[in-house]
């Protein structure tokens, strides 16, 4: 009987994959699956943080994250380049050259590790100032976090570029368990130690699991094998890739930093609540990203259109994240006023809304990035560098400005003043404003690169009429 049920399951779950294809069979099961994290990270994040630690402390967990986000970014730029041709050697089947760059990889991640220690060592004044917390355990609790997680991406790349899809949808299981577990243990107790304590733990389980699941390419039987012939195509790549990758990285960690350093402590936490709940439309693109980047890399190698993938992904996007922007525009000041924890924050209830707006531009911008990185088409990258550096600096410049103000003309002063007295509303609305202006700039390119495409395989098909 079980033996039956098992097959008739197996049956049903070929039948589906068939039907619906990689990208969809397996961003299927990453949504369904990923629901466990989701909830776990709700249930942490809106009710066990907000319940536990005090206003205070609450506005430095966003940063907290940001931080640990900033230590990645020179980790970030190689393995965005990394994945791509991770992928390109395992469709060529040349195990040697994916043992040899994740080798190098490691190197890199091992001399990242000792320049990171030495640099925390001797910024730790700083960094407790600005982030305002004075326990030192929570400092050195958060560099251990930190050089772990320089090796994480190494092998959540490996996995993604490998197709070990099920690994990586497994381990977005793993996370949230034992993330859950630490958090219920110690944060009661240690607070914000409890909570990077639990982050440590989660990660680091991560990382056992995902070096478990390449271990086909890492066992001693494979010989390395050089791959110094690519170094023209990867130099290219990482130039474009990494440097749009590496700004918005540093926008997404200038934003959270700027509210909480200069912000008041109510608006950074009351931000903090206001992205919990308007980071949802976020896991959207969490579902699908991590397997349409190598699916669309996989049939551009083999001269395969992706196009319709691209317009698939932005189509679920938009149906299922307006709805939610609508939703919690609606119901903003409802869901906070429904627990005594949230209802301090109730003023910030528009905030949810305008973060959920941030999360789905920023969803349609990874999925459009995506199919472009995968195609190697890099036409978008010189309109978004500029505009990238332009938000970081008028976003940190102008919520921080008043550092300007003995030599600046008093006229000048109240203008801006003006403009920025209410500093988390002006940042949210930065945020949406650039994201907006980024998809709209990736998006013109992609269908206007299309139409051109179109264009020159109906030429191609009529010259070959002709002959």
């Amino acid at each position: 009987m079980v033996n039956r049920i098992a097959s008739w399951l197996e049956g049903m779950s070929r039948r589906a994959r068939l039907r619906l294809g990689p990208l969809w069979w397996y961003s299927a099961l990453q949504f369904g699956f990923s629901k466990i994290e989701n909830l776990v990270n709700l249930y942490v994040g809106a009710f066990l943080m907000v319940d536990v630690i005090g206003s205070d402390d609450l506005g430095a967990v966003v940063p907290f994250r940001m931080i640990i986000a900033f230590a990645l970014l020179p980790m970030g730029f190689v393995t965005q380049t990394a994945v791509k041709f991770i992928n390109a050697f395992h469709v060529g089947e040349q195990k040697g050259e994916v043992k040899t760059l994740l080798r190098d990889l490691g190197m890199l991640a091992l001399g990242l590790s000792v320049v990171t220690v030495v640099g925390l060592w001797f910024g730790q004044e700083f960094i407790q100032a600005r982030m305002k917390f004075e326990d030192p355990r929570i400092y050195w609790i958060l560099v251990a976090t930190l050089v772990l997680s320089l090796w994480l991406p190494i092998l959540n790349v490996a996995a993604q570029g490998l197709m070990r899809f099920r690994h990586m949808i497994l381990s977005n299981v793993v996370r949230p368990l034992v993330y859950l577990v630490l958090m219920l243990l110690l944060l009661k107790r240690f607070q914000l130690l409890g909570y990077l304590t639990a982050l440590l733990g989660a990660s680091f389980a991560v990382l056992l699991y995902l070096v478990w699941s390449i271990r086909e390419y890492i066992r001693p039987g494979i010989a390395l094998k050089p791959y110094g012939a690519q170094w023209g195509k990867i130099r290219h790549y990482a130039f474009h890739v990494g440097s749009v990758g590496l700004l918005l990285g540093l926008a997404a960690i200038v934003e959270p930093w700027t509210i909480r350093n200069f912000a008041s402590r109510m608006d950074s936490a009351g931000y903090y609540v206001a992205f919990m709940f308007g980071q949802i439309p976020l896991y959207l693109s969490a579902a699908f990203t991590p397997f349409l980047f190598p699916l669309i890399s996989q049939r551009h190698e083999q001269g395969l259109k992706t196009d319709h993938m691209l317009i698939q992904s932005l189509g679920v996007v938009l149906f299922v994240g307006l709805p939610l922007v609508l939703l919690s525009a609606v119901g903003g000041e409802w869901l906070l006023s429904a627990r005594e924890s949230w209802s301090r924050y109730v003023e910030y209830a528009p905030l949810i809304w305008r973060v959920s707006v941030v999360g789905v531009l920023q969803s349609l911008l990874m999925a459009i990035m995506a199919h472009e990185n995968a195609c190697s088409r890099f036409k978008y990258v010189k309109w978004f560098v500029p505009m990238l550096v332009a938000e970081i600096v008028l976003l940190y410049c102008l919520m921080g400005w008043h550092v300007f103000r003995p030599w600046l003309p008093q006229g000048v002063w109240e203008t801006v003043q003006q403009v920025v007295e209410h500093k988390l509303t002006f940042a949210v609305w930065m945020m949406v404003g650039t994201r907006a202006v980024l998809v709209m700039v990736a998006g013109w390119f992609f269908f206007w690169g299309r139409e051109k495409r179109n264009h020159g395989s109906v030429l191609r098909q009529r010259l070959w009429r002709t002959r």
